[in-house]
């Protein structure tokens, strides 16, 4: 998931430039203007989408209002001296386009995304609590279409299942004895994990364990998996050469 860290972590910056100061409008009708900055009439809506696209909401209204005044005048400072007409600025905003089009894209995969939970898995997730586990991760080379596997190069653990975090937890969950899973991870890389040894019975503290909690652990180990097998298709599936004397 680093890279859709990155990428959201980028556009939370982005979502500082407020809508009404990347996109001109047509002049407002005289009733819906809200604040007036010399030349510059900003209405309600445009104020609320402004707002909305704010990483914090902390602020009051009057510190809002000042705030957009503000950057008002920044704007037009920067328009008089003509820096919108520079080669800077042009490649800004084809970097704001093109990181728009990616979070656009990325949040409609999200919503086409099966995570549903059932009762059953939560059942077997909370039947590994008091089990101590044996496994074996090794590194998978090849693409998702031909994988190949070298147990040779791996490590083994061995760990209470309670103790396990919650992003390794859902890996070993419904492996027994011999089984393997292969794990997608960004970068078209991914890793296999056998459960080697399961031992324990089954904590009779189960009860106290919150359902919710483990139906967010897997609603989330399977949204992060699918996406990065998506992500992990496009890299196979495109023509990729990097020049090496470049990096």
């Amino acid at each position: 998931m680093k890279y859709l860290i990155t990428i959201a972590c980028f556009l939370a910056v982005l979502s500082l430039v407020t809508i009404f100061i990347i996109a001109p409008s047509p002049s407002p009708e005289e009733k819906s203007v809200v604040v007036k900055v010399n030349d510059r009439n900003i209405t309600s809506s445009m104020l609320e989408r402004s707002e909305k696209s704010r990483p914090s909401h902390h602020e009051n209204r009057t510190e809002f209002l000042n705030s957009v005044v503000i950057e008002q005048l920044l704007l037009q400072e920067a328009k008089r001296q003509k820096i919108d007409q520079e080669p800077e600025f042009r490649d800004a905003i084809k970097e704001y386009y093109e990181q728009s089009l990616i979070k656009i894209m990325l949040d409609r995969q999200n919503q086409s995304v099966d995570d549903t939970v059932t009762e059953k898995e939560i059942d077997l997730f909370l039947s590994y609590y008091g089990k101590t586990i044996t496994f074996t991760i090794a590194q998978g080379t090849g693409n998702q279409v031909t994988p190949e596997i070298d147990w040779g190069v791996s490590t083994t653990e061995t760990e209470l299942f309670d103790d396990l975090s919650t992003t390794m937890q859902p890996l070993l969950v419904g492996l027994q004895p011999g089984n393997t899973r292969a794990v997608f991870d960004t970068g078209n890389e991914w890793f296999a994990i056998r459960v080697d040894n399961l031992t324990g019975k089954t904590s009779p503290d189960i009860a106290t364990i919150s359902r919710e909690m483990v139906r967010s652990t897997i609603t989330t180990h399977k949204r992060e998996q699918q996406l990065n097998s998506w992500i992990n298709k496009l890299v196979s599936d495109a023509n990729i050469s990097i020049n090496e004397d470049n990096k």
